[in-house]
């Protein structure tokens, strides 16, 4: 990542995991990077290792950017192998600056202790954010295992520009 936002300047980009305190944690590093996580992997067998990592709330994070904005309008996108909820409660103080949230939602649960889809949904609707939109992430033979979530606020709508039918935050997938 350090080498894609080296040729642009509005890139910025920090070392810290997310979570919903300051704490340090015990991390998962499978074989496959793309399955580390702060939560155990139920297949225990692409399990590496672990290692103690320091948590900063995003709350915590935002006083060390510099030129951060007063009124940020943000797009969050949480992508932590199960631990996207903790990541957002860690965000009180700038949540309802956050008009667009990506977050990946499991139907079938990968992890310990992960979130249900349906439980995450419910989760960010108490937020005031409703779904706008879901996209495969990973499939199983015949049926969907995660999807990516996009929602939006429900308060923000004004701020959102409507393009090509949707709120214009989702990926594009064309």
């Amino acid at each position: 990542m350090a080498k894609r936002m080296e040729g642009d300047k509005k890139w910025r980009g920090y070392n810290v995991a997310l979570g919903k305190s300051n704490e340090i944690r015990e991390f998962t590093v499978t074989k496959g990077a793309m399955c580390s996580s702060f939560l155990t992997p139920l297949k225990k067998e692409i399990v590496h290792h672990t290692e103690p990592v320091k948590i900063r709330r995003i709350d915590d994070v935002i006083p060390d950017i510099d030129n951060f904005p007063e009124h940020p309008v943000i797009f969050l996108k949480a992508d932590t192998q199960g631990f996207d909820i903790e990541v957002i409660k860690g965000a009180s103080s700038i949540l309802e600056n956050i008009i667009c949230l990506q977050s990946e939602i499991s139907v079938e649960p990968l992890y310990e202790s992960m979130p249900h889809y349906l439980e995450a949904l419910q989760y960010y609707e108490a937020l005031n954010f409703e779904l706008v939109g879901l996209f495969e992430v990973a499939k199983r033979e015949d049926r969907v295992v995660e999807y990516d979530c996009i929602m939006t606020r429900k308060d923000r709508h004004e701020t959102l520009q409507p393009e090509k039918g949707h709120y214009g935050c989702a990926p594009d997938r064309s």
